[in-house]
């Protein structure tokens, strides 16, 4: 276990320092998340319902396992229901509407409003919205299973997170102590006693003007692992205002979601324009949202020139596993394993990619021109992020130092 580097070269919001795992146990969540949509892919295979495969859970589930600590595997309530209640609202509005500037728009807006007033952290939501409008998706079964497969994700996450509960308090007591002594010098062998870790806890409440729940605190010699414990770990304030919250969530004005507008609509004239049409495939919008209004999670925001390579690799060993090994439990697996290589030797924070590489698993006839739709569409992305940095002043190229 280790904690994520973070720099201040920049006046951006700091990313969110997140614990994750490496070695043996990185392997070992990344196998245990294929072996997951894996079972999914078997289920809608078995019963005839591809439409019970959510390429999107591959995302969700990568995350939850590799990254025990991450804001997805700690909201287990959000994401069993988000994605199930926007995938109803996509679903609904695929069956009145044709695909076009409505439907999209209205698919990522009832979405993204959706996200803004439960507080859920599940982007992947968007997708859920997204993709019955793009792949005219008209059956019931599809939000049914998109709400099982969270559900059985969630209920996992809990069990894996309690699982890790002790290196990961270990990790965040270090990483407290480093954050509120940051004079002392740093050491691998620094360890935090529990009287000290319960009087930073106490510490960082009245820092916030919050009331303390003592139950907060850690026993002695328990192993449990308190929400407390499992906090953000960001470079911002502890347990900041409601108000403070909604602006780290929203960015810093309205010109976040007219930039993602902007681009929405540019990916659909020309998916009219060039007859891709996944050109405007369901996690390039998850990717949007957390580019431009979720600076926290830096989905490559730092390295903005890797997200369409990240997104070109996994589409096409997305494509050549269903080519190989045909729509099976197997080209899942195979899918999941490689897009999580891409991530991996490409160092970059990007969990919609392993969706992109699911996708051809639902496409009715999937065929090479996927990746290169993917690539272009995602290239659009990064151009239109170029513009939002260069409008708001901070070049984008300056984040990727």
């Amino acid at each position: 276990m280790n904690l994520s580097k973070v720099t201040s070269e920049d006046n951006s919001p700091p990313a969110e320092v997140i614990l994750k795992l490496e070695g043996f146990w990185l392997v070992f969540a990344a196998f245990a998340a294929a072996i997951f949509v894996g079972g999914i892919a078997a289920t809608a295979i078995a019963t005839g319902l591809l439409s019970l495969l959510f390429p999107e859970m591959g995302a969700l589930a990568h995350d939850v396992f590799t990254r025990p600590a991450g804001s997805w595997s700690r909201s287990p309530f959000y994401l069993a229901i988000t994605p199930g209640f926007t995938a109803v609202l996509g679903l609904l509005i695929a069956q009145h509407l044709p695909y076009g500037y409505v439907a999209v728009f209205l698919a990522v807006g009832s979405a993204i409003l959706t996200l803004e007033v439960t507080r859920s952290p599940i982007g992947p939501s968007i997708s859920a919205a997204l993709l019955p409008v793009v792949f005219n998706q008209q059956s019931w079964w599809y939000p049914a299973g998109v709400l099982v497969g969270a559900s059985a994700l969630a209920i996992l996450s809990v069990l894996w997170r309690r699982s890790h509960g002790a290196r990961l308090r270990a990790s965040a007591n270090k990483f407290r102590l480093n954050k509120l002594r940051p004079n002392e010098p740093k050491s691998d062998e620094t360890e935090l006693d529990e009287s000290a870790s319960n009087r930073l806890v106490r510490d960082e409440y009245k820092s916030s003007g919050t009331e303390l729940n003592e139950t907060e605190l850690e026993e002695p010699g328990s192993s449990k692992l308190s929400s407390r414990n499992l906090g953000i770990f960001s470079l911002w304030e502890a347990r900041p205002s409601p108000f403070s919250r909604a602006r780290l969530r929203s960015g810093s004005g309205p010109i976040e979601l007219l930039f993602m507008g902007l681009f929405l609509a540019l990916a659909v004239f020309f998916v009219h324009l060039t007859g891709l049409h996944l050109l405007l495939y369901p996690p390039l919008a998850v990717i949007a949202f957390e580019m431009f209004t979720r600076k926290e999670t830096v989905f490559g925001t730092r390295q903005p020139l890797l997200v369409p390579v990240a997104c070109f690799l996994t589409a096409t060993g997305g494509s050549c596993a269903v080519k190989l090994l045909g729509v099976s439990l197997f080209a899942a697996i195979l899918s999941m394993a490689l897009s999580s290589a891409v991530l991996f030797l490409l160092r970059i924070h990007l969990p919609p990619a392993m969706a992109v590489g699911l996708i051809p698993l639902i496409v009715p006839h999937p065929s090479f021109t996927y990746p290169l739709a993917v690539a272009s569409g995602t290239l659009l992305l990064t151009f239109c992020y170029f513009c939002y940095r260069r409008v708001v002043d901070r070049p984008a190229w300056k984040l990727a130092q």
